[in-house]
């Protein structure tokens, strides 16, 4: 199911997110100009709003087949774990589960599509949004300057 390839995938970005949370502050001089960096804030804006919406619709899917989150969550640990045909639960919760599932990888596609083309519409690379975005979260400093900017 290619479901557990994208939860593997956004597992890893979230990992790599506190990680980069957790790095020391530190000042330095980068290579960004004013201009990315005021793309690279209103890309950000864009990216959160995707991010929440896309949650608040993920939630509303799996409260809709009578799922509650943590279930779910316990549901997809299992999934992860033993496979998806080791799922413990009821026929129903089962049924709801997959239906859930495949709706999540759907959406998740939609995710990740229209973040790119956020990235991109400000005339941006995948790569150089990441590069500012590891140095953003990681430096007071460079967010300090985006906050700046974006006034």
């Amino acid at each position: 199911m290619r479901l557990f390839e994208k939860k593997t995938l956004f597992s890893s970005l979230a990992l790599l997110f506190v990680l980069l949370l957790s790095q020391p502050l530190k000042a330095q001089d980068y290579d960004y100009t004013d201009t990315e960096l005021i793309n690279f804030g209103k890309v950000l804006v864009e990216v959160i709003t995707i991010q929440q919406n896309t949650q608040r619709e993920m939630i509303a899917i799996i409260q809709e087949n009578n799922l509650s989150i943590p279930r779910f969550n316990e549901m997809m640990g299992q999934a992860q774990e033993k496979g998806e045909d080791k799922v413990e639960g009821t026929k129903v919760e089962k049924e709801a589960f997959k239906v859930v599932a495949d709706a999540l990888n759907g959406i998740q596609e939609r995710m990740i599509d229209d973040l790119t083309k956020a990235v991109v519409a400000k005339g941006m690379t995948l790569e150089r949004y990441e590069s500012i975005l590891a140095d953003y979260q990681a430096d007071a400093k460079l967010q300090e300057k985006i906050h700046a900017l974006a006034e």
